[in-house]
């Protein structure tokens, strides 16, 4: 599906396999005409592109469903701003394969992209080339029990956000952390924090995490 310019006030949800494209990121845009996700993504084979999504009171796109198998769901070149949720949610207890987000500015969100609940599974997340910065709270959060398989950070920056770029709070990392490239400094707090939580290997290379206000 190919969508042209224009502002489209409505809440959206993806429930089959699709490609959703805009015709211009900055020109295209989603505003959700009350509370709840702006885009809710239900199924399988997902590639959505192109958009400015403009959050409320809930998720720009939210990513959930109790038991739910999700597969092959693909983000990219979107700009997700000023959700008083967070830019992404990955929730709910969701088991989702191979989920990338990629080429996209995650900004001025109370939280950037944020994978939580217990019985929330992500295999194989990768973030590659994105902006999630000047975020009210984290940048990226894993917390309250989800278990992330493999995750992989990669060439993304996770700067300027209030408190933490990387917040691991109460998760599972199984298998290997991968921090590859792009900035995470000037947050608030910590450029990378993680409390109370089970990780596998964490791999950090060329990732600059100086000038954070509390410990890197």
């Amino acid at each position: 599906v190919y969508v042209h310019t224009g502002t489209y006030t409505e809440h959206v949800v993806i429930n089959k396999s699709i490609s959703v494209v805009g015709q211009d990121a900055v020109n295209t845009l989603i505003i959700p005409t009350s509370n709840g996700a702006a885009v809710r993504i239900v199924d399988d084979n997902v590639f959505l592109s192109g958009f400015t999504i403009v959050g409320r009171n809930a998720a720009g796109v939210e990513i959930s469903g109790h038991s739910t198998d999700l597969d092959n769901i693909t983000i990219d070149g979107v700009i997700i701003e000023n959700t008083k949720g967070a830019g992404i949610l990955v929730s709910g207890g969701a088991d989702v394969h191979n989920l990338t987000v990629s080429n996209s500015s995650i900004h001025r969100n109370y939280e950037g992209i944020v994978v939580s609940s217990d019985h929330t599974n992500v295999y194989n997340f990768l973030l590659l080339n994105t902006e999630v910065n000047y975020n009210k709270n984290n940048g990226v959060v894993f917390k309250d029990k989800a278990k992330l398989y493999n995750p992989q950070l990669i060439d993304s920056d996770l700067s300027w956000n209030g408190d933490n770029g990387l917040l691991i709070d109460h998760a599972e990392i199984v298998g290997q952390l991968l921090l590859d490239g792009g900035p995470k400094n000037q947050n608030g707090e910590h450029g990378i924090y993680i409390k109370e939580s089970s990780l596998g290997n964490f791999l950090v290379k060329d990732a600059d995490v100086s000038f954070n206000e509390g410990s890197n």
